[in-house]
């Protein structure tokens, strides 16, 4: 039996430290106990994010639209996890994105085969930084397919982001997971 001294010398506070002490003392035990309670509460889980992700629609896509502009990096990593993780949804955007864009198409083709064939010949260096790597090749005006600035994949993103946000537009962002 505790004496009414002992629990009213009980406190949020002093609890909290006990629990840290047992946390620290026994992580393993902490661990599997966390492991079996995910397991039991998996699909309660579910559809608590589900819930979550559709009231909060909008402030997800601003902080992802935030996201894409302050950390390329992460976006970049995050978005080859999605790819490796949905080759259907991936292979659904591209043909999405083939068919709305089909002068695009057509330029990029043409650039690559006249590349190919030795009419153009792809620079080894950034004409922005210098640097070396895989340069991509940039139209500011499709309708002039000649007109290319070769550019290392990191100064294309960047001059594809700063573009994008000249125009006000939405970052790709949005479209992932439909």
């Amino acid at each position: 039996m505790i004496s009414k001294e002992r629990l009213a010398a009980w406190t949020p506070e002093k609890q909290r430290e006990c629990q840290r002490r047992y946390r620290e003392n026994n992580p393993d035990r902490v661990r599997e106990s966390n492991l079996r309670y995910k397991r039991l509460h998996r699909e309660e889980a579910r559809e608590k994010y589900a819930a979550y992700r559709a009231s909060h629609r909008t402030a997800i896509l601003e902080k992802r639209r935030r996201d894409y502009y302050e950390h390329p990096e992460k976006t970049a990593i995050s978005d080859r996890k999605w790819r490796e993780k949905n080759p259907e949804k991936c292979a659904a955007r591209v043909a999405r994105w083939q068919k709305a864009n089909h002068e695009k198409r057509r330029v990029h083709a043409f650039v690559c085969r006249q590349v190919r064939l030795g009419r153009i010949i792809r620079p080894k260096t950034c004409s922005q930084c210098g640097l070396g790597g895989r340069i991509e090749g940039h139209h500011e005006d499709y309708s002039k397919p000649l007109e290319i600035i070769w550019l290392c994949q990191k100064c294309h993103s960047a001059l594809r982001r700063k573009f994008r946000a000249a125009l006000g537009l939405k970052a790709k962002m949005e479209g992932r997971g439909k």
